[in-house]
């Protein structure tokens, strides 16, 4: 199974950027424009062919891709290659420009109603369930609590967002920008309307519900190394008691093992029907300074999940506000405290792909297709060196009815790009420790990667 979600990840993300590049490929050609090269990754190429004058590659850092064309770039090629055509290029009008740019993005946005479409037709398994969204916890010392959040509420809505479940409730408050977040819950079917200022988690770094949903005891993730991995605790075992005190909610477990580290427990548990028992001792977590045991709690993920229909249109709209919403998150970190380091990048893209394709191949889709509207939104923002770039300079060259400086147009670019790149390799070296972390450092926690974003991918044209 892992061999097949990494075979289909790889396929799934190399098809994303594949569409896109592809997008720009076609129309060009159909424009009239030269085409010099057509690259998936960027760097020194692992194999090359020249085919009626375009040069396919495949390369080396697969951050991204890029179809070269010098009509697009006064710059030319920013790896700084000196290869000039021997006879001046003939120049491209600004519309040419700017529909050789949305080609890339408009790919993205087909691909995305494709993928929603299979989704729709075959369905998605997913944990959509009324109890799920029942509080069972509230801290008397939280700001939930002094907002009037009580146990035994139903979320309905949060930031005038209709919540479906566990996920949608933790990603509305992580990005959302208002101060006061308002809730609206079900009490006794009664609308009971809120104003909750969560506060920031200190180890995240942004806001985190401190409320707990369900009661939920099952374990959905285990750390490689730590105590719980160590006594054959799987995934799927739900955790019974804890020292002979019954666990029946997060909370519990965390404050059972608060002060127990290097203190042998017993623990029960259940796998599958059948109730088992082990001894477990706790380590000491510094940064958190407090005993774990290296397990997250969620739902039993071997119970049967039901199979929800959305339309194509629905699943858009869900992804483009998602999308929307966090880039207004990291329009506003003072408030949010969502920053750059919280942006997947093709790292923990293919990392989000392959554990949806764990859960079902539709769950991997629906990743995919959150990546495909990312990447349609994300490439048009107005940046130098991306497609919106490009349509922002062609437009300017419209209004003006003559081309751009030369020189300011290539300092522009050089700038950009630099910027962009080091961002790109910032991001993705991120994602490389926040995937490797809890591999070399046993009972650590990797970063929780709040804002599923897929950073923009710099375009040589």
């Amino acid at each position: 199974m892992d061999i097949f979600a990494f075979a289909a990840m790889l396929l799934l993300v190399g098809a994303s950027i594949f569409i896109h590049e592809l997008g720009h490929f076609w129309l060009a050609r159909r424009r009239g424009m030269v085409v010099k090269v057509f690259s998936i990754g960027f760097g020194p190429a692992i194999w090359k062919k020249t085919v009626d004058g375009v040069e396919y590659r495949i390369s080396w850092i697969p951050l991204g891709g890029y179809v070269l064309l010098p009509q697009m770039n006064p710059a030319e090629m920013l790896e700084g290659k000196s290869d000039e055509p021997a006879e001046p290029l003939p120049p491209v009008t600004p519309l040419t420009k700017i529909v050789v740019a949305l080609a890339g993005p408009a790919m993205n946005f087909a691909f995305a109603i494709v993928l929603a479409m299979i989704i729709w037709v075959v369905g998605m398994p997913s944990d959509e369930r009324p109890e799920m969204l029942v509080v069972t916890k509230v801290p008397d010392t939280s700001s939930e609590y002094a907002a009037g959040l009580r146990a035994g509420d139903k979320i309905e809505r949060v930031d005038g967002y209709k919540v479906a479940n566990l996920e949608d409730v933790y990603e509305m408050v992580v990005t959302s920008t208002h101060k006061e977040i308002p809730f609206v819950v079900d009490r006794e079917g009664k609308k009971v309307r809120l104003l909750i200022e969560p506060k920031r988690n200190a180890e995240e770094g942004f806001r985190i519900p401190e409320f707990e949903l369900g009661n939920a005891t099952y374990i959905v993730f285990l750390e490689p190394g730590a105590p719980a991995e160590k006594v054959g605790l799987k995934i799927g075992d739900k955790i019974l008691s804890v020292a002979d005190v019954p666990v029946l909610n997060v909370s519990q477990l965390r404050d059972l093992l608060i002060h127990s580290a290097g203190k042998p427990l017993p623990l029960k548990f259940e796998r599958r029907g059948k109730r088992m028992e082990t001894t477990i001792t706790p380590f000491f977590d510094s940064k958190e300074s407090r005993g774990r045991i290296g397990v997250r709690l969620g739902w039993d993920p071997y119970a049967p999940k039901v199979t929800v229909y959305r339309v194509p249109l629905e699943q858009l709209e869900r992804h483009i506000y998602k999308t929307m919403r966090v880039l207004g998150a990291l329009l506003h970190p003072s408030q949010t405290g969502i920053t750059p380091s919280k942006m997947s990048g093709i790292p923990g893209i293919a990392q989000a792909i392959t554990r949806g394709i764990k859960e079902s191949f539709m769950n991997g889709l629906d990743v995919t297709l959150l990546v495909n509207v990312n990447l349609a939104i994300l490439n048009l923002l107005p940046i130098p060196v991306i497609d919106g770039g490009h349509i922002l300079f062609a437009l300017v060259e419209w209004l003006r009815r003559k081309p751009l400086n030369g020189r300011f147009v290539r300092g522009t670019w050089t700038v950009f790009a630099s910027v962009l790149i080091a961002f790109l390799l910032y991001i993705n070296l991120n994602d490389v420790w926040r995937i490797v972390k809890p591999h070399i450092m046993p009972g650590k926690t990797a970063e929780t990667n709040a804002v599923q974003q897929v950073a923009p991918q710099p375009q040589q044209k």
